[in-house]
């Protein structure tokens, strides 16, 4: 999940709210998605997969926190 968020990010060339937003949204669709296999036929839900995803949301909001730390704003950004 953390290198699937981080290509979105780079794609975007978002700035930081931009990219939290994003980070927020993609970890809230996962876990809306595991939730929803509660009800799909064959779905499988895992309470770990519900963890999993949101230790990832947080390792790629730290990793953005890092980029913008020590690079500024423009390396997230793209500019």
């Amino acid at each position: 999940m953390v290198t699937q968020i981080s290509l979105l990010l780079a794609v975007m060339h978002s700035n930081w709210r931009q990219g939290l937003r994003v980070i927020v949204f993609a970890t809230c669709g996962y876990i809306a998605y595991e939730f929803a296999q509660l009800v799909l036929p064959q779905g499988t839900f895992d309470m770990k997969d519900v963890t999993a995803t949101l230790a990832g949301g947080a390792i790629a909001v730290g990793i953005l926190s890092l980029a913008r730390r020590f690079a500024g704003d423009r390396v997230v950004a793209g500019s």
